[in-house]
């Protein structure tokens, strides 16, 4: 890693991460992934951050292993690139915007060749802006507001079209608050609202060509929604302190408005 640091006046300051010979389990590559960012103090409680690089995955077990998959499988690649801007508002609060663009290459898909099972044509594209509002404790209480709006994008091979991908999330807004009431006692709030992740519609369905069994007829990929997902937690702690220890207990209430939030959906043999 190398960085440069400004000289006396001056305020941009760029940092450069460059990994040679890095091995990737599973496929056994050496792969370099070069990393960098800046950043630039426009004035008092303002900076601008800017960064790029480069990432790598390995498949899944099961994609890769000669029984179930490919062991000619690559890793997936990744080139990500932001762009933040951040201001302080006070002593004890500060607010950040990021724009974010994500793009995918290289991913493992299913081949369209059974015999190959898992093949590396796939392409991805991810991007949005997220906007954070944070307050760091004082007067007992720390809290955030973020919101996110996003899109995701999945292209199993040359030719075919860009369907949305399957954990894609439009918009999500969060809103946590920690609240230090005293005597070790310490009260907690996590609020989340976030766009229903795509499926792909069931259409109809047609019989086996001897009656007995039948096949579901599906719609475009990844073309509806799930309802949108929402979800309140609650957590209660207390802090005691002994001569020479430290306790601390808690309690966890996960839902506590008992939403009912759908992850997928699944088909009974007659769907």
């Amino acid at each position: 890693a190398v960085g440069a640091v400004p000289a006396p006046g001056q305020e941009p300051d760029v940092g450069v991460r460059l990994d040679l010979g890095e091995r990737v389990g599973l496929t056994g590559e050496t792969l370099a992934l070069p990393r960098a960012q800046a950043s630039w103090r426009v004035r008092e409680g303002t900076e601008l951050r800017a960064g790029w690089g480069l990432y790598a995955q390995a498949p899944q077990v099961q994609e890769i292993a000669p029984d179930t998959g490919n062991p000619a499988l690559t890793t997936n690649r990744a080139a990500h690139y932001a762009l933040s801007l951040a201001q302080a508002i006070s002593r004890t609060a500060d607010a950040e915007v990021q724009a974010y663009d994500r793009e995918y290459h290289n991913l493992v898909v299913r081949s369209t060749d059974p015999a190959v099972g898992y093949d590396n044509s796939g392409t991805g594209r991810a991007r949005g802006v997220t906007a954070l509002l944070r307050r760091h404790y004082a007067e007992r209480f720390f809290g955030w507001l973020g919101y996110t709006y996003g899109v995701a994008t999945r292209t199993d091979r040359p030719g075919e079209p860009e369907t949305a991908y399957r954990y894609d999330q439009t918009h999500i807004a969060t809103v946590v608050g920690s609240l230090q009431a005293g005597r070790g006692w310490t009260l907690g709030a996590r609020w989340q609202l976030a766009t229903g992740t795509p499926y792909t519609p069931l259409v109809g369905r047609v019989p086996s060509a001897d009656g007995t069994l039948w096949r579901g007829v599906f719609g475009d990929r990844n073309s509806v929604r799930l309802p949108d997902y929402a979800r309140l937690d609650l957590r209660v702690e207390r802090a005691m302190l002994f001569s020479r220890w430290r306790l601390t207990a808690y309690l966890d209430l996960q839902n506590v408005t008992r939403r009912a939030n759908p992850l997928g959906i699944s088909y009974a043999d007659d769907y």
